[in-house]
């Protein structure tokens, strides 16, 4: 029987930690400085490591805020303002850093109703939505979006780094096999949120309208499943044409 791992936390640091003070408001524009401490617990151990404080960075839809993700114990972490990734071991210790684009593109009209509409699905109700939508509308929007959208480590301790912003048609994102070396490019084939992935499929979700989310499966291509699975080629680094997912979906009432 395997022991469990070190889970690794996104934990607000205490009160009196706050850095509110320094927090800029100007019309209805607000730029926080407030800051989450992330912890890695060895729950073997029962010993706690501290990695650092990240800002909250912006907190607008299709704003720029920290990435924490875990899983095969590897931790990654990416901080506001940084094009890179920090990745720790399990333990909480630095290994290395891995460079992501540092283009941003500008916030457009299609991508702040996306970004707002992805915000509002969070509500359960059609009144609830429709109220969050009103409220978002007059917020003051980001003249950038990131220079990517999420960060997930797959189960098997591969490092995903999705680029494209909500609104586009295709989801592209960049896979670092291993957490290491040049990172290959797949592209699903539709907006998704990602859910969960292993070492032969993707598990991601998408809001086909207002009351209906649809639950998509995409199968790995053989050549990242092999590498995934720790088998890595040398043809599949550092490719340059990009993977091409499909799969199938299954479509369920409620918000995403």
């Amino acid at each position: 029987m395997s022991q469990p791992r070190p889970v690794a936390r996104a934990l607000p640091p205490e009160q009196s930690a706050w850095r509110r003070a320094l927090a800029k408001v100007t019309g209805a524009r607000v730029q926080p400085v407030e800051v989450v401490s992330v912890q890695v617990h060895d729950v073997i151990r029962g010993h706690t490591t501290l990695i650092g404080e990240l800002e909250l960075g912006d907190v607008r839809p299709g704003g720029w805020i920290p990435q924490v993700a875990a899983g095969a114990g590897v931790l990654a972490v990416g901080r506001v303002g940084r094009a890179e990734l920090e990745i720790y071991t399990e333990s909480g210790h630095l290994r290395h850093r891995l460079a992501v684009p540092a283009h941003r593109k500008s916030m457009t009209d299609r991508y702040w109703a996306a970004a707002v509409e992805a915000l509002a699905a969070m509500f359960h109700t059609p009144e609830q939505r429709a109220r969050a939508r009103a409220m978002l509308a007059r917020t003051a929007r980001p003249s950038r979006l990131p220079p990517y959208r999420t960060v997930h480590v797959s189960r098997t301790g591969d490092v995903w780094v999705v680029l494209s912003p909500i609104g586009e048609p295709e989801t592209r994102a960049l896979v670092f096999v291993g957490a290491r070396g040049a990172p290959i490019e797949v592209v699903i084939p539709a907006s998704i949120r990602v859910l969960d992935i292993d070492s032969t499929y993707l598990l991601g979700v998408s809001t086909a309208s207002d009351t209906t989310s649809v639950i998509q499966l995409y199968a790995l291509p053989p050549r990242l499943a092999r590498a995934a699975a720790g088998q890595r080629r040398a043809s599949i680094r550092g490719r340059r044409s990009p993977l091409r997912l499909n799969g199938r979906d299954d479509r369920r009432s409620g918000s995403a």
